[in-house]
């Protein structure tokens, strides 16, 4: 047995040593692995070690590309300035171009004596000269071409000697019958084309082959180039213009001359037309010599604004008679003229102007370009002329033309002053021949005719015989066509105070008991692009009437009255357009607001028009129009002051309705005040009001005990009062339409109460409800009723709207949504046993009637007819009242945003101007624009936009200036900008604005922000900081009805994408592009991009929507949100950069309020964001995908989950509106002026 187990033990031993050596070849094994780690580790070195050096390489590939930009952007440096230099050697070409003209045309008048003895030469002599000299001349001239052509080309002979007989052939012809029907004036032409006769060339031959085609006139009365620029398929064709006209044109009905009537002289000539003779050959055959006229006569006509013709054999008598006085009189050569040029934004055309002016032949003048402020090229073009020292370019602040012609009588030298447009053109002769005029009988006021055209064709005349009576009738004498001495104006000067027809109105203020002369020449071109029926009937008719008053006396040594003196002198006619038909009249308060107001005005002296819904405004034009502005949209008519007086339904009124308007009132304290920082001039505030005639305190009236009255038509939605007075158990006496289904039997009283009964029962009755549509409320519009009640000395009980206690103090009740309605109507019960319902009534009527708003109206309507310069905005504020006002506070603050106008950051608008322009609880605040060094005289506080300051020296100079003054100064940053280095592409862009920034950071006695983590970035460097997140204004961005005209969808089952951003988040959107190239092949899709500048490849699936000049933000929500039924789903990728860190969830809101599924990156804006769930956040391209994917593929999920966001959007509106934010701002602003506020 042990001699066994010895021999197991050694056959485990063995085994034992068998495994060790498996061991070692396992150890060995491993170590060979281990070898090849660390080779692959040092292979791995060196691969990192080549990608530093790679990325070595790319930092000075982008240097030297970087590089290569500063060079780029030199050269395109060097281009502009380049460009310009070539606009001013073309300028100056221009120039040399009118001076060759000019020397060539003296050169003439040298060789005038000469000529003179070509010009006595018979008619036998010229044609025995035509007969048999023109032959000769053509074979001469053709002689050397048909001998080098038989010697080089002898094949070719009979060919060219073939075409030349035939064209020789043809030109005789031509020739014969132009002279044979008088067509070509031989005399005249030779008379007027001396350089054709010096040449030794036939005239005739040289008008048929070369002067035609130089613009040259055969005979006075056709016009070569009028001809073919009137006829372009003439020209196309390359055909002669006179024997076209022979052959073709007079049948077609085409005239010869703008100054030759064909159709007239064949209507007045039956005998010409009858045998069809061309008119203008039978003309200058026979009918010049029998006295018949080319043109309707026109001197015994009363003077008329307009012709369609013009008398030429006038205008050539007039003409030449005043050319030779010219020609004969140094003392009229040597006159200086003084030219008035008022000029704005009219770059494109003064050139014109200008060179119409160096081109007189008249030279001793001087041009005073008066340039009223533009901001266009028109310095630049004007410097094009700055080589003539006659031409004087004056550079002044915008004041209107009046001010700026007025600033060049106060710098004219001249003895003779003329005044040119610079959209108009002068004659050539123009200054010659009234200059001429004006010595001939000691004239004292001279002008001519003027040619209006349309798109170069000529579509009448301006021109009569000057009569002072007539001409206060209407203004028939252009201003342009004018020529006075300088001491006939004297002091006289165009009056500031009108703004329109000022040109008329100084005429007739020079005019009067004066020498005006008119003379028969057209001297003036004015060009334009309306309806030549339009051109008198575009100006309100409030401005012919009112300068008609002023004038109407002047002639009787009676000095003409102001302006203001005439205006108040006026009947105005006046259209009021109501948005209800008349029928509905009892059921609808706006027509009897209407009546109202017309008889209010009517009170005045004036003559109101009234028009229901149905109606249109006919005949002549009313002096002023007014749209009483409701649910219904009113289209006025050329040749009024148009005025909106929006009373309801705000959210309605479009920015093209806003903008067309004159004056825009609202029935709001505060709305206006946002329009005025949305670029709408002219906006102001008119409360609505009563009619103290049919609403008063009736005394003797006993109080009904416990009544409680609502008037008013049952709507969609529903009035929340109604809702809230039956779930309270109030027994309620409710009048209106479509009651009957909707509260108990008992409630309802009846259809409606007549309007001469309602003052009789509010005042009986012990509380009185009131309430406001959705969108009445959020605009601060209040309601008429409220006026209405109070005027009865009643005591009222309304939603809750903050304008209501700026007027009315506690004299009315107010409930928000939520509080217990039976304990506010127990207080306005014990309000109505106290309140002095005499002193109420008595104090509305005072201070809210349709009197007061007529004034108010027609002293707007006055400022805008007469230009006064007046502060745009202005609130209606009761007379105070301690027994009915309530104790409301105002803040005087200071804005100074990032960019102005148009380029003012939408960040200014969203955070400050919106939430501040709202209505406010307890406060209003008066918001000033100011520029970046801008005086803060008479602020409270001062709040700066984030980079709004262009240097450090400018924040310098503005923290001074606060201090010294005592302002308060607020700094709101919604970006991390403070934190911006030298990685951020943008850094070099904006390093001197985060210099400013953070000198006002660290100086303001408060800092706003937008989110948490960039106020924790900000404290940690500049100490406390006030959160205030992002909000949206209900004004622009809430849907307040159900009916809405949709754009129509391309494709129905397409999933519709939208990105919205600016141009800083282009590589936001690259992010999600190649998700979206991946979905595209597996569903439809479409993505609309809005704002931003892609540097993407352009797929076909992508499409731009651009919103123009609605680009402001004001402007661009309602624009965008016109578009929102064109998308399903609204995305907001953010890369994960440090930047993007401090962003806010804005874009969530706003997609929301479009009613669109948000889609967005989970990252911290969003993760923090209550607006968006989290779990539907893509944190990588598949989530992306997956997301997007789950939408597009189940249309009904994708409905659904519209249908959720619009459900869920009370909490855009009760967390994140600009209304909490506005309170919560105003109570920030207080405590920092006084904190007892």
């Amino acid at each position: 047995v042990a001699l066994q187990r010895d021999a197991q033990v050694a056959d485990l031993e063995q085994v034992a040593l068998q495994r060790d050596a498996q061991v070692a070849d396992l150890e060995q094994v491993a170590l060979q692995r281990d070898a090849q780690v660390a080779d692959l580790e040092k292979a791995a070195q060196q691969r990192d070690a080549q990608v530093a050096d790679l990325e070595k390489v790319a930092l000075q590939r982008d240097a030297q590309v970087a590089d290569l930009e500063k060079v780029a952007l030199q050269r395109d440096a060097q281009v502009a300035d380049l460009e310009k230099v070539a606009l001013q050697r073309d300028a100056r070409i221009t120039k040399l171009q009118s001076e060759l003209v000019f020397s060539k045309a003296t050169t003439r008048d040298t060789l005038k004596l000469r000529n003179q003895l070509l010009d006595r030469l018979n008619t036998l002599q010229v044609s025995t000269f035509v007969q048999f000299a023109r032959p000769m001349l053509f074979f001469e001239a053709k002689w050397p071409t048909y001998f080098r052509a038989i010697g080089l080309l002898p094949k070719l002979f009979w060919w060219t000697l073939t075409l030349c007989l035939r064209e020789k052939w043809r030109l005789h012809r031509q020739a014969n019958m132009l002279l044979t029907t008088r067509l070509f004036d031989l005399s005249w032409y030779i008379q007027h084309n001396s350089d054709v006769v010096l040449e030794g060339v036939d005239p005739v031959s040289h008008w048929l082959t070369l002067g035609w085609q130089e613009g040259r006139d055969p005979n006075p009365f056709f016009n070569t180039s009028w001809y073919l620029e009137l006829n372009p398929d003439v020209a196309d064709a390359g055909e002669n213009p006179l024997m076209h006209y022979l052959s073709h044109g007079a049948f077609e009905g085409r005239d010869p001359h703008p100054l030759f009537n064909s159709d007239w002289y064949l209507e007045q000539n039956p005998d010409v037309a009858k045998v069809g003779v061309n008119p203008l050959v039978h003309y200058l055959s026979y009918g010049a010599s029998e006295g018949r006229s080319i043109l309707p006569s026109r001197k015994k006509r009363v003077p008329v604004r307009q012709y369609d013709t013009f008398d030429a054999e006038l205008e050539r008598t007039t003409r030449k008679d005043l050319g030779d006085c010219y020609t004969a009189s140094d003392v009229v050569r040597n006159r200086l003229v003084s030219i008035i040029m008022p000029t704005y934004n009219r770059a494109g055309l003064i050139t014109a102007a200008i060179n119409s002016v160096v081109e007189q032949t008249h030279k001793n003048w001087e041009l005073l370009i008066l340039d009223d402020g533009s901001d266009d090229e028109t310095s630049m073009v004007v410097g094009n002329f700055s080589d003539d020292v006659r031409i004087k370019y004056i550079k002044k602040e915008h004041g209107g033309v009046c001010q700026a012609r007025n600033a060049g009588l106060d710098l004219a030298q001249g003895e003779r002053v003329a005044f040119l447009d610079s959209d108009n053109l002068w004659d050539s002769e123009f200054l010659a021949l009234l200059l001429a005029a004006i010595e001939i009988n000691n004239i004292e006021i001279a002008y001519c005719g003027l040619r209006l055209q349309q798109n170069g064709r000529i579509v009448g005349y301006r021109g009569d015989v000057f009569d002072y009576s007539e001409c206060l009738k209407i203004n028939y004498v252009d201003l342009n066509a004018l020529l006075f001495r300088r001491s006939v104006i004297g002091d006289f000067r165009f009056d500031e105070s009108i703004r329109r027809m000022n040109d008329w109105d100084f005429l007739l203020l020079v005019a009067v008991k004066r020498n005006v002369e008119y003379f028969a020449f057209v001297g003036v071109s004015y060009s334009f692009n309306e309806r030549a029926d339009q051109i008198s009937v575009l100006e309100p008719e409030v401005y012919k009437k009112l300068i008609q008053e002023r004038h109407k006396n002047h002639q009787a040594n009676t000095p003409p009255m102001t302006m203001r003196s005439a205006f108040a002198k006026l009947q105005l006619d006046v259209a009021i357009m109501t948005a209800t038909p008349k029928e509905m009249s009892n059921e609808c308060g706006d027509y009897q607001y209407a009546t109202d107001l017309a008889q209010a005005l009517k009170r005045r002296g004036h003559k109101p028009r009234l028009y229901d819904d149905q109606e249109h405004v006919e005949g002549a034009p009313p002096d002023i129009t007014i749209s009483l502005r409701g649910p219904s949209e009113h289209e006025f008519m050329v040749g009024t002051i148009k005025v909106i007086w929006s009373i309801s339904h705000p959210d309605l009124l479009t920015w093209q309705q806003i903008d067309d308007c004159d004056l825009l009132f609202c029935a709001s304290l505060t709305w206006p005040q946002m329009l005025y920082w949305a670029g709408k001039s002219n906006v102001f505030s008119l409360l609505p009001c009563t009619d103290q005639t049919r609403f008063f305190p009736q005394p003797d009236v006993s109080e009904q005990n416990g009544r409680v009255l609502f008037v008013g038509n049952s709507r969609n939605p529903d009035w929340s009062i109604v809702r809230h007075v039956v779930e309270a158990g109030v027994n309620v006496h409710i009048y209106g339409t479509n009651w009957k289904d909707k509260v108990p039997k008992s409630m309802f009283k009846g259809d409606y109460i007549p309007n001469e009964r309602l003052n009789e029962e509010y005042a009986a009755a012990s509380v009185v409800l009131n309430d406001h549509l959705p969108s009445m409320k959020d605009f601060g519009y209040l309601s008429s009723r409220i006026f209405d009640v109070t005027a009865a000395g009643s005591v009222i009980v309304s939603d809750h709207v903050p304008g209501i206690h700026h007027v009315f103090g506690d004299a009315v009740c107010t409930f928000r949504a939520g509080t217990d309605f039976s304990s506010v109507l127990e207080k306005s019960m014990a309000l109505s046993g106290r309140v002095d319902r005499i002193a109420l009534g008595n104090w509305v009527n005072e201070n809210h009637t349709f009197d007061i708003r007529a004034d108010d109206i027609l002293c707007r309507v006055e400022e805008f007819a007469l230009a006064k310069r007046s502060e745009a905005i202005r609130t209606v504020h009761c007379k105070p009242s301690v027994a009915l006002l309530g104790d409301v506070k105002s803040l005087r603050v200071g804005l100074i945003p990032q960019g102005y106008g148009a380029s003012m950051t939408s960040s200014a608008y969203i955070r400050l101007v919106q939430p501040l322009t709202f209505e406010l609880d307890g406060l209003t605040v008066d918001l000033k624009h100011l520029n970046q060094r801008e005086n803060l005289r008479d602020l409270d506080v001062v709040i700066v936009s984030r980079t709004a300051f262009d240097s450090l020296k400018y924040a310098e100079e503005f923290l001074e200036r606060s201090a010294r003054q005592g302002t308060r100064v607020v700094i709101d940053v919604d970006d991390a900008f403070h934190s911006m280095d030298e990685s951020h592409p943008q850094f070099t862009e904006y390093q001197s604005k985060i210099d400013a920034l953070n000198l006002v950071l660290e100086s303001a006695d408060e800092i706003w922000c937008s989110t948490t983590p960039l106020q924790d970035s900000l404290e940690s460097r500049f100490g406390p900081s006030i959160l205030v997140p992002n909000s949206l204004d209900p004004r622009l961005w809430r849907s307040y009805r159900d009916f809405r005209t949709l754009p129509e969808r391309e494709d129905n089952d397409c999933l519709e994408l939208l990105y919205a951003g600016s141009f800083t988040h282009g590589r936001d959107l690259e992010m999600v592009m190649p998700v979206l190239d991946q979905l595209e092949k597996a569903v439809p899709i479409r993505l609309t991009v809005i704002g931003i500048a892609p540097n993407f490849s352009p797929r076909p699936w992508i499409r731009r929507l651009a919103p123009g000049i609605d680009s402001i933000y004001p402007r661009f929500v309602p624009w965008l949100r016109s578009h929102a039924s064109l998308f399903d789903v609204g995305i907001a990728p953010l890369t994960g950069n440090s930047f993007n860190q401090f962003k806010s969830d804005l874009k969530i809101l706003e997609y929301r309020a479009m009613g669109l599924v948000p889609v967005a990156s989970a990252i911290q804006p969003y993760l923090d964001s209550n607006a968006i769930e989290n779990q539907t956040l893509c944190s990588d391209p598949e989530k992306w995908r997956d997301r997007l994917l789950s939408l597009a593929s189940d249309r009904g999920a994708l409905d659904q989950q519209k249908k959720l966001v619009d459900a869920e959007s009370n909490y855009i509106w009760e967390k994140r509106s600009a209304f909490e934010t506005g309170n919560r701002l105003a109570k920030r602003l207080c405590g920092l002026v006084d904190h007892s506020c």
